[in-house]
């Protein structure tokens, strides 16, 4: 039955192995930006441990693990000054589960408005900024499955337009003792089309008739793209674990509709539960051109971070930091930090 599981959660994942690059065909691309320091210092291989307030981003059915209140915030300075916070907070609600609600935000900040005749700007300022708010719920379902499931309202906003949809995010982990593994899909919705403002011209409906107004208020209608659904598999082992230390190592085989699949590990020293030390790798296949030949290339990111959690004498308190730091492709790497409040 065991290795029956495994071999399913496997079989699952093969057919998407061969899919092309659909790079840019997405939209509400924040929603791929990884969440919480712990996960992206392990390389965002966290589909098989995450069990944390993250957990409703990475594996909703994780947060089942929580025995407890937990709040969770989360900085991610990100590329080109770009800010992306999350928000997360999960409690146990007796025999039902656990809920949990979430909040993404990402914010490109205040921009020029240029145009052919102001290169250099009008003097108007425009915003852009995206939002993902969720709810989520897991529950234990015996002593080793778990599953769960995260509802989110999406919106994108640039200057006075915007698009917005729904989307469902569903999850589950199962322990097998030796190994855990995780499945979930992500950003199962429909597709958004942004409207607004922005999009408003006047026209002449009939050009040809000379009594009629030329100055029709009419919309643009712009074309609708598909949410950029995820399907993660990972695993995870502990081959050490003692009163003193524990050594925890990942694996995730991640597969985007509009990328090429991708393989990310990880790995988290504990000490006594306190200190913690991290470090992954991620996997990405690119296309380059090589002598004007397009070719594809593997490249290997790395990231690292560190952890430290303690408990607050005589109120119950738990509180955890984190940090990241995640190597970049073509930018600067990104820094992460979180807090945990377990109460």
């Amino acid at each position: 039955m065991k290795r029956s599981v495994v071999l399913m959660l496997l079989a699952a994942a093969l057919p998407a192995s061969a899919q092309f690059d659909n790079a840019g065909t997405s939209a509400m691309n924040f929603l791929k930006i990884g969440v919480g320091a712990r996960a992206l210092a392990m390389g965002s291989s966290q589909v098989a441990v995450a069990s944390d307030a993250s957990a409703l981003y990475w594996n909703p059915s994780g947060i089942a693990n929580l025995t407890g209140n937990q709040v969770l915030l989360s900085n991610n300075n990100w590329i080109a000054d770009i800010a992306h916070n999350f928000v997360a907070v999960a409690a146990p609600v007796g025999e039902f589960g656990v809920l949990g609600v979430s909040v993404s935000y990402l914010s490109m900040g205040d921009m020029k408005v240029t145009s052919w005749d102001a290169t250099a700007g009008t003097g108007e300022i425009f915003s852009s900024h995206s939002t993902a708010i969720g709810i989520g719920w897991a529950r234990q379902m015996n002593d080793r499955f778990k599953v769960g499931v995260h509802l989110k309202y999406l919106n994108e906003t640039i200057s006075n337009s915007s698009a917005n949809t729904f989307a469902v995010d569903v999850g589950s982990q199962y322990d097998i003792g030796w190994l855990r593994v995780g499945m979930s899909i992500q950003n199962f919705g429909p597709a958004a089309a942004i409207a607004g403002r922005d999009l408003q011209v006047r026209i002449d409906p009939l050009p040809d008739v000379g009594s009629n107004p030329s100055d029709v208020v009419a919309n643009l209608e712009t074309q609708e793209w598909a949410l950029p659904v995820v399907f993660q598999l990972g695993f995870a082992v502990t081959p050490l674990r003692t009163d003193m230390v524990r050594f925890t190592g990942t694996m995730d085989y991640r597969d985007e509709r509009d990328y090429r699949p991708q393989m990310h590990v990880g790995a988290e020293f504990a000490f006594e539960e306190m200190l913690f030390l991290r470090a992954g790798l991620r996997n990405r296949v690119v296309s380059s051109v090589v002598n004007g030949t397009a070719e594809l290339e593997e490249v290997y990111l790395w990231s690292a971070g560190a952890g430290v959690a303690y408990g607050i004498p005589a109120t119950g308190l738990a509180v955890h930091f984190d940090y990241a730091y995640q190597q970049m492709r073509f930018f600067t790497g990104t820094q992460m930090i979180t807090m945990l409040i377990d109460f």
